[in-house]
């Protein structure tokens, strides 16, 4: 009997453990979304703040932008806000004041991200508002126009860096919990 408390507690542990499953549907790379793009742009995010619901309680994970477009690739893209999940699970990364280069087929006012969007790539060492050269010489923004030119796009490009930097990344899972299956006397 001295030992049914532990064993007990032992199990009920195990029993309560929680999964920390993550899952979503694989969203397209950045070379398809370009492909596909009836708009690709620059923009800058002005503001965040977190969403709201109807009632005005905040929701989970979820990011309201305001974005400033300041070069346009293709398209006449007229975005003024961005909504986005910060989720640790298919998140996206787009901080203030950053600069972000995006592919979409999305029209009206506001761009709304999916799961672990990869049509969005942060250029903020790549793109220099104002300074063509500096912006050339970073040679992203160039091979995305070619892009859009009919050449194809370089290999390499987007750099992982680009890329990963918009992209939140899952926790290791935890470590594993072991069930005892008896308890020794």
């Amino acid at each position: 009997m001295r030992f049914a408390v532990p064993l007990v507690s032992a199990l009920m542990l195990c029993a309560t453990a929680q999964a920390h499953a993550c899952s979503y549907p694989e969203p397209p790379s950045f070379k398809d979304s370009l492909g596909s793009a009836t708009s690709v742009f620059i923009f800058q995010v002005v503001s965040e703040s977190i969403a709201l619901n109807d009632r005005g309680e905040p929701l989970d994970n979820r990011i309201e932008a305001k974005i400033r477009i300041t070069d346009v690739l293709k398209g006449a893209p007229e975005f003024t806000g961005l909504e986005f999940s910060n989720s640790w699970c298919g998140g996206n990364r787009l901080d203030v004041g950053h600069y972000f280069l995006v592919a979409t087929s999305q029209d009206g006012m506001d761009l709304e991200l999916v799961a672990a969007d990869r049509s969005v790539l942060d250029v903020t060492q790549s793109y220099a508002e104002g300074n063509m050269e500096a912006t050339n010489n970073a040679k992203l923004i160039p091979a995305v126009r070619a892009t859009l030119s009919g050449h194809p796009l370089p290999d390499g490009i987007p750099r992982s860096r680009d890329l990963d930097y918009t992209q939140t990344l899952q926790p290791p899972p935890p470590p594993p919990i072991v069930c005892p299956v008896g308890a020794e006397s």
